[in-house]
């Protein structure tokens, strides 16, 4: 079940808006029901643990918005859904529920399926400008 806080309005008023919106490669009951710290695997190196957040967000990157779906997040990065390819170090910003903005860098990128990219970032060390824009129009698809 999709649950939105109060910034999840603002995701809600900007999501239609965007250039692509990610596709979920299962069930939405099945993909927004997971919550809480994920289990950490045999070799798993990380230095924090991740938990749950599943949630839509937007993500900005060069003149272009997008729909995602944040999967999980740690202290260290974020795991989502995107509609398009990333590259290794891209650096997008991420418009979170709450109106929350984040500078991420791409450290891996897998396809899914089409619009259907699973994306493994970390923080970016980098002063975000807070603004959150009340609106975006779409711009013309840039294939990369």
């Amino acid at each position: 079940m999709l649950r939105e806080d109060d910034g999840g309005d603002l995701i809600a008023r900007l999501w239609p808006a965007t250039e692509l919106q990610a596709v979920l490669p299962q069930e939405p009951d099945e993909f927004f029901d997971l919550a809480g710290p994920m289990p950490a695997g045999y070799e798993d190196q990380r230095s924090f643990r991740r938990f749950y957040l599943r949630q839509r967000a937007i993500m900005h990157l060069g003149k272009s918005y997008y729909g995602i779906y944040v999967k999980d997040i740690s202290r260290q990065g974020i795991g989502m859904l995107s509609p398009i390819q990333l590259l290794p170090l891209d650096r997008p910003t991420l418009i979170l529920a709450g109106g929350k903005k984040v500078a991420y860098r791409i450290m891996r990128c897998r396809r899914f399926a089409k619009h259907c990219y699973e994306i493994g970032a970390e923080l970016a060390a980098s002063d975000v400008p807070q603004e959150v824009p009340e609106q975006i129009s779409p711009t013309a698809h840039v294939i990369r």
